[in-house]
């Protein structure tokens, strides 16, 4: 996936947070009583992982020293 689809200009993710939540997989509802799939989809999948990569590399690297700094 280009990262330009998922980020807008600013460099903040289009997706809601939500899509990104670190819980374990949402239970998918059976097909069979007519309830909704709540699994994610393989593009959805694919955000989660490079917002994980992402902040995994780039943001918990420098966390603690921004927080001792009281910078954002």
């Amino acid at each position: 996936m280009n990262i330009s689809k998922v980020l807008k200009p600013n460099g903040f993710l289009k997706v809601p947070l939500r899509l990104l939540s670190s819980a374990a997989e949402p239970q998918a509802a059976t097909k069979n009583n007519g309830g909704y799939c709540f699994e994610l989809s393989p593009e959805q999948k694919e955000i989660q992982q490079m917002a994980r990569k992402f902040a995994r590399e780039e943001i918990l690297p420098k966390a603690a020293e921004l927080d001792q700094k009281g910078e954002v």
